[in-house]
């Protein structure tokens, strides 16, 4: 019976597919042992053909036994395939056969296909049998226990099977169906008959269609040969065999092969055409790869050669054309060939034998050469050496082994370059480079020289500026602190006659006018303390604008209680403006509350001053001759910086605190009520140079060093003033903070503990501070002070000052040797501090220092505090002094500071550090912020 869906087969191309198409075994159903496998039912005469008429397992490994062992164990109507490479024992050749295992119910059916059919030559087709050769008009159906299959397609014509057709060939029919290869009928024009379902695939044409259509199928550039290939089979009626493509439904292309041959009945008389189509994809990729991998390497063989070829051809033209000269030289040493720049270079006639070039070598370097030429053969390292000819000209010489391998080298190529006109070039070039570095070093101690000299002018100028500010203070010094003494005196004078005159007990010598003429004798002292004061502001701009110019300012910030250093500024003031009868005020914005309890900030306090007074003394001078006369210092302090486009004022804030230790922006303006200035005077103010006041006078020194003091300290300074109005100069530092400000809570509800402030404003709104006077005090009470002061004038101030403080006693000596004399003449009379000047005849105050304290260790005695007092306190010189073992410096002409240096801050007014000022005035009483009439 045929199988359910499965269409007959005509009964001649049954018997010729059992015995001609494909090399096939039969085994029986089920096998799956390796004996079987060797002893298999039946095995075509094709097979043993392939086989060279050995058995299959004789051509299989183990391995590969196990592998067609496999196919046997699949279920029962399933096809597979396996490809394996066959060794034939016969010819030790390898054929790769593909296997295809088809199962029935009794027997497996293996199927080889080779990769190539053109190899085999099929035997023509035994004549079938009587009883198969006779058509039947009537339709037999075979069947077999394979899985019930539906009908794929209207069946083609049928051809029925005798009914007492053997079982086996019935077997066969039914599994030609399923066979691995597409096989048809056809008559012998080719109209196809029958095709297996296997064909239907390969051909890709739908189960239910027509398979005559299949020339559509064809790829088209291959359909021309396929025409020809079934013209010259119908034509021929030979065995015919064809390689081409199908396209698919989805465009891709399958190689297949495909077998004619002519089907003959028991007569011989011709009756079909049965063929075969089988899958040949597997193969052809191969082939196309190998075949483009062959085409790939023979590209590139051919590309290298002509490569190679053309390298060759291009050395020869260079090796001709080359400036450079070229040779070709054994392992020997013996030179073979040359081109013709070699000959030019190296002046060999060319009849002569290459290896004469030695006989051109300067007898001066020919042992060198050759001996180095000697060592490269035996070790067969690249050499180079410049090498003098006999004519007077030099050239490079290189050589090297012909392999990239010494020990595969064939000989060595050498080549030789015309340097002379670069050796010479380089012997000139030597030669002018010696000639610079001997201007070099000849302009470099030159150099030296001059910067000595220049570094001696400048020793000379620094020495002159400490020299000219010691004796200018000097004098300045003395008048100040004398103007300020009698001064002093004679107001006690004028008390006492006051009294007197009230009591009517002025004696009769007397003048009635006495009073009035002690008023014009204080107010003429007024007048000299106040030219006395100008004069040390001149003397300050002359060497402050020194100093600018030899870059010796220098910003040196310490903390210090910021508030107290304004006041000592202001007090400085407070003669010149009661004797010009100027209203001058100190206002200090609630906004200093920030800074802390004690306003503290970390800057550099003498510079501050300065500032300050610069302003300060220009705005005195320019009001005085005002109907109003009025100068008001506000200081502010913000911690974000203002608008470097001006003006400079405290940006407005909302928050009230300032952390510790960050950086804060100090405010100052002086305002005053002076004539004002054009727009074309302000511009010029702070110009390149100093400016000169063309009505009032001035140097002109004081702002153009306040603006060089501000931008050292990362601050500015500008004006702002209108003729008839007054003028405002606005000036702000950079500085940091020391303490926390005060909460905004407390900051704004209670009064901040800084003396000179009353109660906490908005910014720029800041009470007026009153300086009142206290009681006096002796700070130097029951002391013994040593004075070293080499000027006869400043000694007898300073005697006079330090005993008002209340010293027991004051010892002078004219300089350091006379000092050291009076301090180990009486060793019971203990001396508690010293005064020591610096500049002075036969033994410096910086050296006498050195010997107190050296004598102090080596008595382990207790240290007595030496304070040093200079007309010119540069950073450097204070440096000096505190090494030599001084424990503070003072600044001439500064009583008050010198009294608090000499007690080490102590039994001040404050604990805190005080700040420095410039010019205070000499024995100023202790001010506070206490209200009164007086200012």
């Amino acid at each position: 019976m045929v199988e359910p869906g499965a269409r007959p087969l005509p009964l001649e191309l049954l018997a010729y597919v059992a015995s001609l198409p494909l090399p096939a075994l039969v085994f029986s159903n089920p096998t799956s042992t390796v004996e079987e496998l060797q002893a298999p039912i039946a095995q075509n005469k094709a097979l043993q053909e392939v086989l060279g008429g050995s058995t299959l397992a004789a051509c299989l490994t183990k391995v590969q036994q196990k592998e067609v062992l496999k196919l046997f164990a699949g279920r029962k109507g399933s096809v597979e395939e396996i490809e394996l490479d066959l060794r034939i024992p016969a010819t030790g050749e390898t054929r790769i056969m593909r296997f295809s295992i088809t199962r029935s119910l009794r027997v497996l059916i293996l199927t080889a296909i080779p990769p190539s059919p053109i190899s085999f030559a099929f035997p023509s087709p035994s004549p079938p049998s009587t009883e198969a050769s006779a058509p039947h008009s009537s339709i037999t159906t075979i069947t077999t226990d394979a899985p019930t299959k539906p009908p794929a397609s209207p069946k083609p014509p049928v051809f029925s099977l005798p009914p007492d057709s053997p079982v086996e060939l019935q077997e066969l029919a039914a599994m030609t169906w399923d066979a691995p290869i597409g096989l048809l009928w056809a008559d012998l024009y080719l109209n196809v008959l029958w095709c297996n379902k296997r064909w239907f695939e390969l051909a890709g044409l739908p189960a239910d269609a027509n398979p005559n259509a299949w020339p559509a199928q064809v790829l088209p550039e291959d359909l021309p040969a396929v025409q020809a290939y079934a013209e010259r089979m119908t034509d021929t009626l030979e065995p015919c065999e064809l390689e081409f493509r199908w396209v698919s439904n989805d465009s891709t292309e399958s190689w297949c092969v495909s077998n004619l041959d002519v089907v003959r009945n028991t007569v011989g008389e011709r009756v079909g055409v049965v063929g075969s189509l089988y899958n040949i994809q597997k193969r052809k990729t191969r082939e196309l790869k190998d075949l483009r991998e062959k085409e790939q390497y023979r590209a590139i063989r051919e590309a290298e050669i002509a490569k190679a070829a053309a390298m060759e051809r291009e050395m020869a033209l260079l090796s001709k054309m080359s400036t450079v000269g070229l040779v070709r030289i054994d392992l020997e040493g013996h030179f073979i060939e040359a081109n013709d720049a070699w000959y030019s270079i190296v002046k060999l006639p060319r009849d002569a034998p290459l290896d004469d070039w030695q006989k051109l070598v300067h007898p001066d370097d020919i042992d060198e050469i050759m001996n180095n030429w000697a060592i490269a053969l035996k070790t067969l390292t690249p050499l180079e050496v410049t090498i003098r000819w006999i004519y007077d000209e030099i050239s490079l010489v290189q050589a090297a082994p012909n392999h990239p391998d010494p020990a595969k080298a064939t000989g060595w190529i050498g080549s030789v370059t015309n340097v002379t006109a670069q050796k010479r070039a380089e012997q000139a070039l030597l030669s002018v480079s010696q000639d610079r570095e001997a201007d070099a070093r000849k302009a470099a101690e030159e150099a030296e020289a001059q910067k000595e000299v220049v570094i001696e002018e400048k020793r000379q100028q620094e020495l002159f500026l400490d020299v000219a500010s010691h004796e200018i203070r000097n004098p300045i010094s003395a008048i100040l602190n004398n103007s300020e003494f009698t001064r002093s005196s004679l107001e006690e004078l004028k008390k006492a006659f006051v009294e007197l005159q009230k009591t009517g007990s002025v004696p009769s010598v007397f003048s009635s006018k006495i009073v009035e003429d002690l008023d014009e004798d204080i107010e003429a002292l007024d007048s000299i303390h106040s030219c006395g004061l100008a004069q040390e502001r001149i003397a300050n701009d002359i060497l402050g604008l020194a100093q600018i110019q030899l870059s010796k300012y220098k910003i040196s910030p310490i903390e210090f209680d910021l508030s107290h250093s304004l006041r000592n500024i202001t007090r400085l003031f407070k003669t010149e403006a009661k004797a010009k009868d100027i209203d001058l005020q100190l206002e200090m914005g609630s906004s200093i509350a920030r800074l802390g309890p004690h306003a503290r900030v970390f800057a550099d306090p003498t510079r501050l001053a300065q500032v300050c007074v610069n302003l300060l003394s220009n705005a005195m001078r320019f009001t005085a001759t005002s109907k109003i006369r009025k100068v008001t210092l506000s200081v502010e302090v913000s911690a974000v910086p203002p608008n470097r486009a001006g003006p400079f004022i405290p940006p407005p804030e909302t928050e009230f605190h300032i952390d510790k230790s960050v950086p804060v922006y100090l405010f100052f303006s002086v305002a005053d009520t002076g004539p004002g200035m054009t727009e074309e005077e302000t511009s010029q103010l702070f110009s390149s140079k100093p400016f000169f006041h063309t009505t009032m006078g001035g140097t002109g020194l004081g702002l153009w060093i306040v603006k060089n003091l501000c931008e050292l300290q990362a601050g500015g300074v500008e004006v702002s003033s209108q003729p008839g109005l007054g003028s405002t100069f606005r000036a702000f530092i950079t500085a940091r903070s020391v303490d926390a400000g005060l909460p905004p809570a407390e900051s704004a509800e209670k009064v901040p503990v800084m003396d000179g402030i009353r109660h906490a404003t908005g910014i720029g709104s800041a009470p007026k501070v009153v300086l009142t006077k206290t009681a006096e005090v002796l700070p130097l009470k029951g002391m013994t002070v040593l004075c070293c002061e080499d000027n006869a004038i400043n000694r007898k101030v300073l005697e006079r000052q330090l005993k008002k403080a209340g010293a027991a006693e004051v010892l002078l000596a004219v300089d350091g040797q006379e000092g050291l004399d009076l301090m180990a003449s009486d060793l019971q009379r203990r001396v508690d501090c010293v005064v020591m000047d610096i500049e002075m005849p036969v033994l410096d105050g910086l050296s006498a220092t050195r010997i107190i304290r050296e004598r102090e260790k080596s008595m382990n005695g207790v240290r007595t505090r030496i304070v040093g007092l200079s007309g010119n306190a540069r950073p450097a010189q204070i440096q000096m002094g505190l090494d030599a073992g001084m424990d503070a410096f003072v600044t001439k002409p500064c009583v008050t500071d010198l009294l608090r240096e000499l007690l080490g801050h102590e039994n001040t007014a404050s604990s805190e550090v005080m700040a420095p000022v410039p010019t205070p005035a000499p024995k100023l009483p202790i001010l506070t912020a206490e209200s009164s009439s007086e200012s």
